[in-house]
């Protein structure tokens, strides 16, 4: 029995030296890793802009007002500037004549040479467009203009 006794007492040393020889080779090396995302800014305009199309007139109106809507979305903390330029140089043309106008958002003129800026805030901006006729004028027809409005940021 004592030999017997030897060889268990034995055995369960060499199982607990065993076990915790295990625990230890059981500890696995770590490393850590980052998940990255870049948004780049942008702005886009958010539809299609409606045409202004002022209701008819007698010649010689004066102070003709009409809108429309342009919708802008830039990305937070972006700066849109946005230029409006005109292809007859702020003239409403026909072949009969042209007729001055102007574009403004409330008191801001459209037509700045060096755009106007609005703040990105990640939400849509409406810039409202109100197209000014001074004086009508003399001359019947149906007259034009075509806008370009880009934005850059």
């Amino acid at each position: 029995m004592k030999k017997s006794l030897k060889v268990l007492m034995a055995v369960a040393i060499a199982g607990v030296a065993l076990s915790q020889t295990a625990k230890a080779d059981t500890t696995l090396p770590t490393k850590q890793f980052q998940v990255m995302l870049k948004v780049l800014p942008s702005c886009k305009f958010d539809q299609t802009i409606q045409n202004i199309t002022f209701q008819d007139r007698q010649v010689g109106d004066q102070n003709v007002e009409a809108t429309t809507t342009v919708r802008l979305n830039c990305s937070k903390g972006t700066t849109a500037t946005v230029k409006f330029t005109s292809t007859n140089g702020k003239k409403l043309k026909s072949d009969n004549g042209e007729i001055d106008y102007a574009l403004f958002d409330g008191q801001i003129d459209l037509f700045n040479a060096n755009g106007v800026s609005y703040p990105g805030t990640g939400q849509q901006k409406d810039i409202t467009v109100t197209a000014k006729v001074p004086n009508v004028g003399q001359n019947s027809g149906t007259f034009s203009d075509t806008v370009t409005v880009a934005v850059s940021f």
